[in-house]
């Protein structure tokens, strides 16, 4: 049978022919070893059909094929040009040219390597002009068509007819006019222009590129395709799988005008694919207003009924109604979408409400709010609302969801029905519905959530906490304590310089201190000193008296000057009473001196703490309760039964303690357990434990066995801190001291450490009245004293802190002015001392002020003279009788004169009767007038203040001068050497002495003098310090120790110690052997070069270290340490820093520390800020639809701050370059803007 095994492309025609099945061939563009030339297309049986090769291009080429077949010849050969085999009358010859053969097959050759196959095949009309053409089965192959020619033309089958270059003709009665043209099948056309296709049976094209593929298809316009039975077009550039031309197709049929769908049509990707119905469909209902596209393909149009823009019925009509609602507030402050209500009130709000009834409105400048969705509100600065019906009504707040509220500043409420009503919190939920948050990442920074996980661990971190909690020694207890006796010492006056006796109320200033001087005066100068008790008054007294003490001595003085003008004998009778009368008081002032010297003896043992059962250390001030007696039991109770225990301290609570504990540790301990028992609620076997332990220490507590006061179960005893050490124990309140009850006497012995009772005290009592009773003859001084003594007592108990105070407005200092009291006592280790800037007290007869010492000074002038005057009154007395004669004579003739006297017109005083003057002696000669009479100078009252140099001066004017006291006694008044007071001389030979000067201040700026007994004590403390110091330096320079009780050192003092040179040993066992090192102190060691160790068994070992403290260890170069490992100590009361290389206290780490948070906190919020403004431009869509452009806006929250963005993008007509901008900001007040374009390829 005939089959092509193999086909092989020609190089020199440039064309596909066939070969035998071992030809080797290669691709258009390749060459082969050997390509074998087939001339014949069909072998016959026996027919063999030879070639020529190509000698350059192993190809077929121009040579001739001769094949000769005779009838049932099996083989016939013909090679050479122009050889001619025959077969059965079939004659085929090639030699370039075609000549037609015998037999049924006829075949006319032309010029050009034409081939024509076939009876009837016709290639050309003159057997030139075509070339590489070929005619099979009687087609024709011309040069008819448009192009002129129809070189490498084909046509196959009956009729065919090829008029074209390179055109393809295939099917009976196929025709072609047109280059580069195709037609396939029986009647096919493919006309009309170049580059048409036309296949199927009937199939016809009639315009250039024009493509008709089906039967009866047509397809008229230009470059358009038809495919499909049937269909046809005459559109340009138009793909028709239908019909739209009518007609009569080629078999003289009526042509059907129809459509057909496309099926199977792979999603489009490009911007030219085609889509298919699932790409569509989501875009058409993506238009919404009931938009869609039903089962048969059917679109249904949108309809919107805008309430601005009527009903619309286009996506265009329903945007052109927008525009025209928007447009009219769509600017830079606000932008209203939808019925909102978008309003600026002041400043560059940019407002956005989008969605019926929504309503956004801020004030601040530059400020946004945005509401979307219906019924939305944001009505504050920075606040974004999204959901129907949501709410951001706090400032800077974010509400997300249906109904969502945030109405706290800072708020986000995330959710359906979320409220946040309180500032800077987020919501998930509302007070009855909450919300699990979930997939949270562990939190890191101080303010992030943490979740579950992290919970857990710290339950477990608690669980340890707790467990430590149970273990919790007693220095949280000992700080109670300390601070407890602070506040207690305080209240009760028992420390600082004021201080008062909490059993007997007297307050004393600096009495453990020294000097010598108590100032009052402040900065408005001296001060009265009020509310004083009368002072003794005795030789030895140094106690202050009241300005009514010495109101009592001015009014004696009076008495007595009054008394002397009528004293008669009876001045001699009183002398000797009054040495009666002495004699008496002073027997009577010894014995009481006896007796207050005794009672003073017994307060003061009392007061000491040095006598009874209770009694106190004068050094430790520790409290003993019968510590020198025997006995194992205290017993408190009384008739009513056992009583509460008061005013205890808070005791050691160890195992080994035997303090007595308080209420407040029992109920710390309680208040701790019940904690504890709230703290561990839920664990199981653990609660059962402790509640077990906790019942086991109550009953123990409840039956004695443990604690500070137990009591012993057989024999009752009751035993406070028996177990532990310590020296005192303190029963004091608030309201004061307390009493001790139910007590047995205790031993009364040297060695006694046992509390007394009152009945022993009693006793005590009882020999005191027997005392008493022995001092008689004490007048009512002894009772006032003890009235007194047990007044200042009561009125003490209420001492308050602070007995010293001063009023902040009047300057008023007063000394426990609310707490009772009559005695303040000034003396301290010193003396008694000067209480000086006091200003001159009130000396009247109710008066209290204290006196100053000028006012007694005057007083005791006053006195010395009346003393002077009576003992001169005792002299003339005598005579009084003889002169009083004398004197009724001297009267009778003064009176004689007196009558020519009364009109003052005669005698040396005389008065002009018109004018009233008074003349002396006018009439007489003399320099001098005289007053003095017998009995002395004579006062001259009723003279007026001179005004000239020769007028008289009254005593008024000479006081003020300074120069005479208030009785008119010369005071010897120093004068100044002028009136520019910068000088005064003193006079006397060899100088005047200054007596009576009091202590001056020594001081920086003090401008008081110095007496001698001031001078005497410095000089004799400088003498002493002098020779003390000597001793001291010579004791170190021979290598001995400064103080006798301690042993000299290994360095041997000041100079070389026991290693380098230059070093310093103090101390038993010190040893310095770093050059110019110091040791001090017992054990020390500085071996470091140039290092310091101070403290016993302190160690310095590094190079210039310093080692400071006990058992302090420097083992670094350069370093200073004040303790060691396990062994630190507090470095306190540092200064802040100022410095690069200063240390710094707590006070200024935590400043730097607060400081450095916020500005990390500001850093945080500012990044959350940023971040969520990015999310805001994010979250920005963008246009879709050519030639529109598009605005956006969004909103965001990330870290507690919220961000918004306003965008707006523009895409091109031809859908390629898409440009947009955007502008966002957040709740730190930070603004951005972004502009960015794009493009499709």
């Amino acid at each position: 049978m005939n089959k092509i095994y193999r086909t092989v492309y020609n190089t020199a025609t440039g064309t596909w022919v066939v070969a035998s099945e071992f030809a080797k061939g290669r691709t258009k563009s390749s060459k082969t070893a050997m390509a074998l030339a087939v001339a014949a297309a069909l072998a016959l049986p026996g027919g063999v059909a030879l070639a020529g090769t190509d000698k350059e291009e192993d190809a077929i080429e121009q040579e001739t094929a001769v094949m000769n077949m005779a009838p049932k010849s099996t083989s016939t050969f013909a090679s050479g040009s122009g050889s001619i085999g025959t077969m059965g009358g079939a004659s085929i010859m090639a030699d370039g040219d075609y000549a037609a053969g015998g037999g049924t097959i006829n075949a006319l050759a032309s010029v050009g390597n034409n081939t024509a196959i076939g009876a009837g095949s016709v290639i050309g009309s003159d057997n030139r002009g075509i070339s590489n053409a070929i005619a099979i089965g009687g087609a024709t192959v011309n040069n008819s068509g448009v192009t002129g020619a129809a070189a490498g033309a084909i046509g196959i089958g009956a009729g065919a007819r090829v008029g074209g270059n390179n055109s393809i003709v295939i099917g009976a009665g196929a025709a072609n006019g047109n280059s580069n043209a195709v037609a396939i099948g029986a009647n096919t056309v493919s006309g009309g222009g170049g580059g048409t296709v036309a296949l199927g049976t009937g199939a016809s094209t009639s315009a250039s590129g024009a493509v008709a593929v089906g039967s009866n298809s047509l397809t008229s316009g230009r470059n358009s395709a038809s495919v499909g039975v049937g269909t046809g077009t005459s559109r340009a550039n138009a793909f028709s799988v239908g019909n739209d031309v009518s007609g009569t197709n080629p078999d003289g049929s009526a042509r059907m005008l129809f459509s057909r769908q496309v099926v199977n049509v792979a999603a489009g990707t490009q911007a030219n694919d085609a889509v298919n119905v699932s790409q569509l469909t989501p875009v058409v209902t993506a238009l919404g207003g009931g938009a869609s596209i039903d089962a048969v393909g059917t679109v249904t149009g949108p309809t919107y009924n805008l309430a601005n823009g009527g009903t619309q019925t286009t996506v265009g009509g329903a945007l052109t109604a927008l525009d025209s609602a928007v447009s009219t507030k769509v600017d830079n402050t606000a932008v209203k979408v939808g019925g909102g209500t978008a309003s600026t009130v002041s400043g560059n709000a940019n407002n956005i409400a989008i969605g019926a009834g929504a309503n956004s409105s801020a004030s601040p400048v530059n400020s946004v709010s945005i509401a979307l969705g219906a019924s939305a509100s944001s009505t504050n600065a920075g606040t974004v609302a999204v959901g129907t019906s949501s709410n951001a009504g706090g400032s800077g707040a974010v509400a997300l969801g249906l109904r969502a509220n945030a109405s706290g500043a800072g708020a986000v409420a995330l959710g359906v029905d979320s409220v946040a009503n309180q500032d800077n919190t987020v919501s998930v939920g509302n007070a009855t519905s909450q919300r699990r948050i979930v997939n949270l990442a562990d939190g890191t920074a101080d303010t992030d959530a943490v979740n579950v996980r992290q919970l857990n661990t710290v339950d477990g971190r608690v669980t340890a906490v707790n467990t430590r909690v149970d273990g919790i020694d007693t220095r949280v207890l000992n700080n109670t304590t300390d601070i407890t006796n602070i506040r207690n010492e305080m209240d009760g006056g028992t420390v600082g310089l004021v201080q008062q006796n909490a059993t007997t109320g007297n307050i004393t200033v600096a009495s453990g201190k020294g000097g010598k001087l108590v100032d009052f005066s402040g900065t408005d100068g001296v001060r009265k000193l009020t509310g004083i008790a009368d002072g003794d008054v005795t030789t030895t007294s140094t106690d202050a008296v009241t300005g009514r003490q010495l109101n009592a001595v001015d009014g004696r003085v009076t008495a007595v000057n009054t008394r002397v003008d009528g004293i008669d004998t009876r001045v001699t009778i009183n002398e000797g009473n009054i040495t009666t009368l002495t004699t008496n008081v002073n027997n009577l002032d010894g014995r009481m001196t006896t007796a207050e010297g005794d009672i003073t003896n017994i307060r003061n043992d009392m007061n000491s703490g040095t006598i009874g059962l209770v009694q106190q250390n004068a050094t430790t001030s520790n409290i003993t309760v019968a510590s020198d007696k025997g006995g194992k039991l205290v017993d408190f109770s009384g008739t009513d039964g056992v009583r509460k225990l008061t005013g205890i301290a808070d005791g050691d609570v160890t195992a080994t303690s035997t303090d007595a504990v308080t209420g407040r540790q029992l109920n710390a301990t309680n208040t701790n357990v019940t904690n504890l028992s709230t703290r561990v609620d839920g664990i199981n076997t653990r609660v059962t434990n402790n509640e077990t332990a906790i019942t086991n220490i109550r009953n123990e507590m409840d039956s004695g066995t443990v604690g500070l006061v137990q009591q012993d179960a057989t024999t009752g005893n009751i035993t406070v801190a028996s177990d532990r050490g310590g020296k005192l124990v303190d029963f004091s309140g608030t309201d004061g001291v307390r009493k001790l009850t139910g007590i047995a006497d205790g031993d009364v012995t040297a060695t006694s450490t046992d509390a007394v009772t009152g009945r022993q005290l009693n006793a005590v009592d009882g020999r005191v009245t027997a005392v008493n009773t022995r001092v008689d003859g004490i007048d009512t001084r002894v009772t006032n004293n003890e009235t007194a003594i047990t007044n200042i007592r009561n009125e003490m108990d209420s001492g308050t802190v602070g007995l010293v105070q001063q009023n902040a407005t009047t300057g008023n200092i007063t000394v426990a002015s609310d707490t009772g009291g009559k005695l303040v006592d000034f003396s301290g280790t010193d003396g008694v001392r000067k209480l000086t800037g006091i200003a001159d007290g009130d000396v009247t007869a109710t008066s209290t002020d204290a006196v100053t010492g000028r006012q007694l000074n005057a007083t005791n002038t006053a006195v010395e003279k009346n003393t002077a005057d009576i003992s001169t009154l005792n002299t003339s007395v005598t005579n009084i009788d003889g002169r009083v004669t004398k004197s009724e004579g001297d009267i009778t003739t003064i009176n004689t004169k007196l009558s020519g006297l009364e009109g003052g017109s005669v005698g040396l005083v005389q008065q002009d009767a018109a004018s009233g003057a008074l003349t002396v002696a006018s009439g007489t000669g003399g320099t001098t007038v005289n007053f003095a009479g017998t009995g002395g100078a004579r006062q001259l009252n009723g003279v007026a203040n001179g005004t000239h140099d020769s007028d008289a001066v009254t005593l008024a004017q000479l006081k003020a001068s300074g120069l005479v006291d208030k009785d008119g006694k010369e005071l010897g008044a120093l004068v100044y050497d002028d009136l520019s007071l910068k000088s005064a001389t003193l006079g006397g030979t060899g100088g005047t002495y200054l007596n009576n000067v009091a202590p001056g201040l020594i001081g920086a700026g003090s401008m008081q003098a110095v007496n001698g007994g001031q001078l005497f004590a410095m000089q004799q403390k400088y003498d002493k310090q002098f020779s003390d110091m000597d001793d001291r330096v010579g004791k170190i320079e021979s290598g001995g120790s400064a103080n006798p009780g301690l042993p000299p050192g290994t360095g041997g003092g000041v100079g070389e110690g026991s290693g380098g040179p230059g070093s310093i040993v103090v101390g038993d066992g010190a040893d310095a052997s770093g050059k110019n090192s110091s040791a001090i102190g017992s054990g020390v060691v500085a071996s470091g070069d140039n290092s310091t160790a101070i403290g016993q068994g302190a160690k310095a070992s590094g190079e210039n270290s310093v080692a400071l403290g006990q058992g302090s260890v420097a083992d670094r170069d350069n370093e200073v340490s004040i303790g060691a490992p396990g062994q630190e100590r507090y470095l306190g009361n540092v200064k802040d820093g100022v410095r690069d290389t200063d240390a710094v206290n707590v006070r200024q780490l935590n400043n730097a520390i607060g400081g450095l948070q916020n500005q990390v906190d500001t850093n945080r919020r500012d990044a959350m800020g940023g971040t969520a403004a990015a999310m805001a431009v994010a979250g920005l869509p963008q246009s879709s639809l050519p030639g529109k452009t598009f605005m956006a806006v969004s909103g965001s929250t990330y870290g507690g701050e919220q961000g918004t963005a306003l965008g707006v993008s523009y895409m091109s007509k031809d859908g390629r370059w898409i440009v947009k901008s955007a502008v966002n900001t957040s709740t730190r007040g930070e603004v951005g803007a972004v502009v960015g374009g794009g493009f499709y390829w």
